[in-house]
C-alpha cells in the first residue's frame, strides 16, 4: 500500500511543499497508515508488564520486611527476634538495658531463626548469664499456622538444649494478644 501512494503522489505535478504537506497530513489522518497505533498498543503493554513486575517486586519485599513471628529470651537479659514469613531474622532487639546492650554486638539479620538462636545462645555476651544454671524462658508468638508455629519452638528448643540444662528451659508459644497482654502487665509493673 505504501508504493502505491508514493507511486501515486510522485505522479501528481505541483509545488515539492505542498506535496509533503499533503503527505503530512494524510499520515497524520491514518496515524502513518496504523505504525503509531501499533506502537501505542506495544508501548502500552510494556508499560502493563513493568507495572506487574513492579508489583511483583513489592509484594515480594512486604514478605521480607513484615513480622509473622516474634522468639522471645529471657534469662536476665531479655531479647526478640521477629521473623518474616520466610523464617528470617529481621530484625533482634534488647526487650531491657542487659538486652540492648547484648544484641549490640550480635548480627543474626537475615539468618534462619534457628541459627540466629544458636549464634546468641553461643556468645560470648550470654556467656555469663548462663552460668551456676541460670533459666532460659523461650516464647514464640505468631508463626501462622499451629504447626508451623509448633515447628518453630520444636526447633529453637533444639538450639536451647545443645546449651544448657533441659530442666532449665522453659518454654511457651502464645498468639500475639497474649504476649500484649502480658507486655502491659509487666510495663505497669515496672
Amino acid at each position: 500500500m505504501d508504493n502505491r501512494i508514493k507511486e501515486a503522489f510522485d505522479a501528481i505535478q505541483g509545488p515539492e511543499l505542498l506535496k509533503r504537506k499533503t503527505k503530512a497530513a494524510l499520515r497524520k489522518k491514518t496515524f502513518d497508515y496504523g505504525r503509531n497505533l501499533i506502537r501505542l498498543r506495544m508501548h502500552r503493554r510494556r508499560l502493563a508488564a513493568g507495572l506487574l513486575s513492579l508489583a511483583l517486586v513489592l509484594s515480594g519485599a512486604g514478605l521480607w520486611f513484615i513480622p509473622s513471628a516474634s522468639i522471645s529470651m529471657e534469662i536476665n537479659p531479655s531479647i526478640e527476634l521477629k521473623v518474616n514469613a520466610l523464617d528470617r531474622v529481621i530484625s533482634l532487639e534488647g526487650r531491657n538495658s542487659d538486652g540492648v546492650e547484648l544484641v549490640r554486638d550480635i548480627d543474626v539479620k537475615g539468618m534462619a531463626y534457628d541459627d540466629a538462636m544458636q549464634r546468641i545462645l553461643l556468645s560470648q555476651g550470654l556467656e555469663p548469664y548462663l552460668q551456676d544454671g541460670s533459666q532460659i524462658t523461650i516464647t514464640v508468638a505468631g508463626g501462622g499456622t499451629e504447626e508451623h508455629a509448633e515447628k518453630m519452638l520444636s526447633k529453637v528448643l533444639c538450639r536451647a538444649y545443645n546449651i544448657a540444662n533441659k530442666e532449665n528451659v522453659l518454654y511457651c508459644q502464645v498468639d500475639w494478644e497474649t504476649v500484649k497482654a502480658a507486655r502491659a502487665v509487666a510495663a505497669r509493673l515496672d
